[in-house]
């Protein structure tokens, strides 16, 4: 029983063995090296040595084979100079080695044929090519299919092109020999119908040229671009080491290619090198290139990017850009499409109604309403119309037109004149090799340039007394130059803001012009490499980029230039308001006689559309402020002599308007009665909502006292209603006295902005059909240059002045 169990385990060890050298031997079969391809190995060039610059076999990788099975390549550096290379792959089929070939060839080479150099093998079975290797050696590429291998010969030879003709030849031939079966047929490989390089070749002038390699376009460029689709990529050498290098690409859009062109090429230099077709359509810069010379142009053709550039191995540069301008207008002509310009002018016209067209409709949406609600507020009926109006009246229109007609013409003529001194400061200061100089000419330099041109005017035409009253400087103080300095620092806000704005929307349409890949990119690596404050400007462009991807970028200009031009509009009138003396400190140092504001305290809100008084920067850029009527008044006032008044309350600062002072108690009249009798002219609100007690004290005092100033009632610009409701309760409680008791006898037209009375004249009216801050200027000046203002000596001989009896009330 034992042996046999024992016979029975020596069996089945027996079997394994027997399978195990079965599957060996199997094994050994499969792994057996295929004759041919030792046939291969063993090959030598027919001018070769035996072994000398003789490299080991090198296999391809499985990346490199494809759909072949195996191949390898091997090559020798051969004794009388020059190189050798054969490779093969073994593909499985002579169908599949032939279309191995092509695709070698027009995939991996994508080379033309070279139909000028004499096939090796018989019919239609080699593809030949001639190129450059980088080292500058020309070199000829054979390459064919056999049995189920492509094969290929390369040479590269010192002796030139006819030697490698040759030579190449013989090497085909001689591997031909020790291949088994015949030569494979290969369709010729034609030049793509789709490129529009196909027929082109650089100036005989230069050659002979060599092709040097052909392929797609997305191999040349470093690291593609997924915007764009097919192109192509072909450059040229001649003996000389001049190297020609031309390539497109077809993009879906317009703009996509122009995105291209705007990415590839953020910088150039071209000082002295000219446009083919001008700036705009087609771009041309140097490229540094060691001690050689280097010119790229390229322009955009329909919807395809092209490009063209010349190395000329001797430093002509001139001959660079001659000989790319004619490549480029070659080109350019055997192209049935147009020339497109390289920038995107839909960005540029988005670009311009961010930076004109949204600040002019702002200021159009908030002033056309106003200034219809307001011509509307302030038409009056003319004064002839108003039969029963038999008051003297001095209409103060024509003054008016006059004034703003020359004003404008001012205004014209320091833009236009402005404008073009400031572009030739820009255009200089670009020119300029000084970085200093370039930051004053764009940012400083045209603002110098107004100022001088507005001053120089200021010299050969004085402006008009109703448009820049005379003022007297007052003594410096603290407060004062603390009130400067806070306006001082809201002017400078103001104009740096849309400088800013300016430079946010010029920053905004230039790196518009990238894609959105590449701007994020650009941004990306500036944000790696800067640190602190070096990172502001990344993260701003960034944020200008989100603005514009998310269309909220018209709010740039609310947030840049709207809102702090109107912050500092309130800064400016805070520093203003600081710098203000108050009524002592004004009457001390001013000696000249002082005009007396009386009012109803309720009218101190009251304001009016301001046209006249807006003459500086912030005035003029910030519509949303309107001046209190007070200021208005006096503003033009203050020319001939201070203006002082009560106030109705404590204030930590000083108004802007007339000098003010509070008191106590009944204190006030004897400061009242004191003002009067030392005022050059009173000026009497003659419009409050009620006369009351205060009010008409103030009124007796001017209709009782001996030798009363002048008086100046302005009747504001209260709506029409509210106007004739609060002139006729004036009225009602004026005219008690005989002084006033004329008003109410002759009227005065609807039109009357301010009626005046002196002791030699009586009463005389000014207005116009406006009634706006123009208008009330112009009636105040018109009555001080006719003399209303002035006291006269012999007021009380005067057939208008009243009486010692007429002083005394109706009613007594």
């Amino acid at each position: 029983m034992r042996r046999r169990i024992r016979e029975f385990l020596v069996a089945i060890i027996a079997v394994a063995a027997l399978g195990s050298g079965a599957q060996a031997a199997g094994a050994d079969a499969t792994d057996a090296p295929d004759p041919r391809e030792d046939a291969f190995v063993a090959w030598r060039p027919v001018d070769g040595d035996s072994s000398a610059g003789l490299s080991a076999v090198q296999e391809f990788g499985q990346e490199e084979l494809g759909d072949c099975t195996s191949g390898a390549f091997r090559d020798w550096t051969l004794p009388a100079g020059g190189a050798a290379e054969l490779f093969w792959m073994n593909c499985g089929s002579p169908d599949a080695a032939a279309a191995r070939v092509r695709a070698e060839w027009t995939d991996d080479f994508a080379l033309f044929p070279a139909p000028d150099v004499a096939a090796a093998l018989d019919g239609d079975s080699e593809l030949t090519a001639r190129f450059t290797g980088d080292d500058g050696e020309t070199a000829l590429l054979r390459m064919w299919a056999q049995g189920e291998y492509a094969i290929g010969v390369k040479r590269t030879c010192p002796q030139g092109d006819l030697g490698c003709q040759d030579a190449s030849a013989r090497d085909v031939r001689s591997v031909a020999s020790i291949s088994p079966g015949a030569p494979s047929p290969i369709p010729p490989v034609e030049p793509d119908a789709k490129d529009p390089l196909r027929g082109f070749s650089p100036s005989d002038e230069d050659g002979p040229w060599t092709l040097r390699y052909s392929k797609p376009a997305d191999s040349t460029v470093v690291g593609g671009d997924a915007r764009c689709g097919e192109g192509r990529g072909t450059q040229f050498v001649n003996p000389s080491g001049d190297v020609v290098g031309l390539w497109w690409v077809d993009c879906p859009t317009l703009e996509r290619a122009q995105e291209l062109a705007a990415d590839y090429w953020r910088t150039v230099q071209n000082e002295g090198l000219s446009f083919v077709y001008g700036s705009g359509w087609d771009g041309v810069t140097r490229i540094e290139a060691g001690s050689q010379s280097r010119i790229a142009r390229w322009w955009i053709q329909g919807q395809r990017y092209l490009q063209i550039d010349q190395t000329c191995a001797d430093g002509d540069e001139s001959r660079c850009a001659t000989r790319t301008a004619a490549y480029l207008q070659t080109i350019a002509g055997s192209m049935p499409t147009t020339v497109q310009p390289l920038t995107d002018w839909n960005k540029a016209l988005s670009a311009l109604v961010i930076l004109l067209g949204v600040p002019i409709a702002t200021y159009l949406v908030i002033l056309i309403p106003r200034r219809v609600v307001a011509r509307r507020r302030q038409r009056e009926l003319p004064p002839a119309s108003e039969t029963d109006a038999t008051l003297p009246f001095i209409p103060v229109d024509r003054l008016v037109r006059r004034t703003r007609t020359g004003r404008t013409v001012r205004r014209l003529i320091i833009v236009v004149l402005g404008t073009i001194a400031s572009l030739a400061v820009v255009w200089a200061g670009l020119f300029s090799q000084q970085f200093v100089l370039q930051l004053f000419a764009l940012f400083l330099g045209p603002f110098l340039v107004f100022f001088a041109i507005a001053g120089i005017l200021d010299l050969i035409w004085r402006p008009h007394r109703l448009v820049r009253p005379p003022r007297r400087r007052g003594r410096p103080s603290l407060r004062g130059a603390a009130g400067l300095l806070l306006r001082g620092v809201a002017l400078i806000v103001a104009i740096s803001m849309p400088v800013l704005y300016l430079l946010a929307v010029l920053f905004m349409w230039y790196y518009g012009q990238q894609s959105d890949a590449a701007f994020r990119a650009e941004t990306a690596q500036a944000l790696a490499q800067a640190d602190g404050t070096g990172m502001l400007l990344p993260y701003a462009l960034l944020g200008l980029h989100e603005l514009q991807q998310s269309g909220w970028i018209v709010a740039l200009f609310f947030g840049m230039v709207a809102i702090p031009i109107f912050l500092a509009y309130l800064v400016d009138r805070v520093g203003r308001r600081l710098a203000r003396s108050s009524l002592h400190e004004t009457l001390a140092r001013d000696d000249r006689p002082h005009f007396l504001y009386l009012r109803a305290f309720d009218e101190d809100g009251l304001r009016i559309d301001e046209s006249l008084g807006r003459r500086g920067f912030l005035e003029i850029f910030s519509p949303f402020g309107r001046p209190r009527f007070e200021e208005v008044l006096a503003e033009q006032l203050s020319a001939w002599g201070p203006v002082i008044a009560i106030s109705g309350t404590k204030r930590a600062m000083q108004d802007l308007g007339a000098a003010k002072i509070s008191f106590e108690g009944e204190e006030w009249r004897d400061h009242v009665r004191s003002w009067i009798g030392g005022a050059r002219a009173v000026v009497l609100s003659a419009t409050p909502s009620q006369v009351r007690e205060g009010l008409d004290w103030e009124i007796t005092q001017l209709a009782t006292s001996e030798g009363a100033p002048p008086i100046v009632l302005v009747i504001a610009p209260w709506p029409r209603a509210e106007r004739q409701r609060r002139w006729d309760a004036f009225l009602a409680s004026a005219t008690r006295w005989a002084t006033f008791r004329t008003l109410l006898e002759r009227p005065a037209p609807s039109a009357t902005h301010i009626i005046t009375y002196s002791g030699s004249r009586g009463w005389t009216a000014y207005g116009a059909r406006r009634r706006w801050d123009w208008s009330y200027a112009a009636s105040l000046l018109t009555a001080i240059e006719r003399g209303d203002l002035e006291p006269s000596p012999g007021a009380a001989e005067s057939i208008d002045a009243p009486s010692p009896a007429e002083r005394e009330p109706e009613h007594a």
